[in-house]
């Protein structure tokens, strides 16, 4: 028992996730910036800046800079031709308590969001313990203007934020994780400026222990 409940005390995690493609064929023969959301849980960033910035994928580098939009997650590539990008940043065996609190008015979010679309994303209700959603969602993707001209037929962006967190610690460790997932695809001309992604939030309880 008491093994059960050390190990639900650092069954927590986090993860941030973005996927680009595409890019296969591109004829882009100049380095290429594009900006992401960042998560956001509780108003707070899902992880602090210094764990984005100088993170190497497969040709692309990530930062956080500011924009006339708030703070974004930018990845700049540092090799041509431009490679499909895989970014993942993710914690596991995080102490539970560490991990920001998911109850009462609080949410997991993406920003920036929409601006006619400022709802909660995925919050959850202390009162009946049950989390609740603001209803399908949109975010954004900012591409520079010389996307358009890559070359390529289509584009495909996803985005999933996830916080796994124990609930309970005796006699059993119970407990819920949550997501936000957004997801497009894109004629590659359309690839230009800021770029709608629709996204959803779902839950999914566990029990581990």
């Amino acid at each position: 028992m008491g093994a059960s409940c050390i190990a639900g005390f650092v069954n927590g995690e986090k993860a941030y996730e973005v996927t680009i493609s595409g890019f296969e064929n591109s004829s882009l023969e100049q380095s290429l910036t594009l900006y992401l959301p960042l998560p956001l849980v509780n108003g707070e960033p899902l992880y602090p800046d210094d764990q984005y910035q100088n993170k190497q994928f497969s040709g692309w580098e990530s930062s956080v800079v500011e924009t006339p939009y708030g703070k974004m997650l930018a990845f700049h590539t540092t090799s041509l031709p431009v490679q499909n990008l895989h970014a993942e940043f993710r914690e596991t065996g995080i102490l539970t308590h560490s991990l920001p609190k998911l109850h009462g008015d609080s949410s997991l979010t993406y920003f920036p969001q929409s601006a006619d679309n400022l709802s909660t994303i995925l919050q959850y209700n202390a009162m009946n313990n049950y989390p609740h959603w603001g209803g399908p969602f949109p975010t954004y993707v900012y591409f520079p203007d010389s996307c358009a001209d890559m070359n390529v037929p289509f584009v495909e962006i996803r985005t999933s934020a996830k916080v796994k967190r124990t609930t309970w610690h005796f006699p059993r460790s119970y407990g819920m994780t949550y997501y936000l997932e957004s997801h497009v695809k894109i004629p590659g001309e359309h690839a230009s400026g800021f770029v709608t992604i629709p996204g959803f939030s779902r839950n999914v309880p566990w029990d581990g222990f």
